[in-house]
């Protein structure tokens, strides 16, 4: 959980994110597979810049699943755009994700771009879940880019799992009860400062509540500048929590956090 803190940290406005989604979008057009922008730049996408914060890489989903040999035959498009525009590109199979490694040198810049290990077995068990997601993602239009994105409901059932993730795994972790969307994230900020400075010998923990604090304000972010749809968060959380007190989880950290479903 420690190996990408301290690598370079973009927002959805920087050139080469842009470039990343248009890349993305290339595979879309040409291999003719469903897909969309997920993570911290999905969230970005729904919320002012004033409120962005910074993150470390460009996550993408894709309605895929297969080898490693079939991931870089698919991504054939990406890579092919990016090195068209003086990038260079490195991809690697990783822990949990396949990372696509984009690197401008005349810039001194460089970019993560991220997807899910899925294999054939993996796709087809979740396949429901992965459909409804991208029969329910947004089409958005920023500065004259187009492109998919997660809905903010999925977005923050991703976020609320990995959040009691970490609530229960790590101890002395609490979610900030009461504090407004900028106290939040000027305490990750304070934390990640910190984590940064000590890379090498950084807390699990604290890593674990900076990622934690950051997950906490982009849900209000989402909440407060999105709006989520109560009819379908309650629908895609069937797939995230299968007994109705699990399904209560998720729905008390909401009201920890003050956010309301519509």
């Amino acid at each position: 959980m420690t190996k990408q803190i301290n690598l370079r940290l973009h927002i959805v406005d920087d050139h080469i994110v842009r470039e990343g989604i248009s890349g993305i979008n290339r595979i879309i057009e040409e291999k003719g597979v469903n897909g969309n922008i997920a993570g911290g730049i999905g969230v970005q996408s729904y919320i002012p810049k004033e409120q962005h914060r910074k993150t470390v890489d460009l996550d993408f989903s894709l309605l895929w699943g297969g080898s490693s040999e079939e991931f870089r035959s698919i991504i054939t498009p990406l890579a092919k755009y990016l090195e068209s525009a003086g990038y260079k590109i490195e991809v690697q199979k990783k822990d949990c994700a396949y990372e696509i490694r984009v690197i401008e040198d005349k810039k001194d810049d460089s970019l993560l771009i991220q997807h899910k290990i899925r294999n054939t077995k993996n796709f087809e068990k979740n396949r429901k879940s992965l459909d409804r997601e991208m029969q329910n993602q947004r089409i958005l239009s920023r500065e004259g880019l187009i492109y998919r994105v997660t809905s903010p409901e999925d977005l923050v059932l991703q976020k609320t799992n990995r959040m009691l993730t970490f609530l229960e795994s790590y101890e002395g972790l609490k979610l900030p009860e009461g504090d407004a969307m900028d106290k939040i994230k000027e305490r990750a900020e304070a934390i990640r400062a910190k984590v940064l400075q000590h890379h090498a010998n950084v807390d699990p923990t604290e890593v674990a509540r900076m990622r934690l604090l950051f997950d906490c304000g982009d849900i209000k972010g989402l909440a407060h500048y999105a709006g989520l749809n109560k009819g379908y968060f309650a629908e895609g959380l069937k797939d995230w929590a299968d007994t109705k007190d699990r399904q209560n989880k998720f729905y008390a950290t909401l009201d920890k956090l003050e956010v309301q479903l519509r």
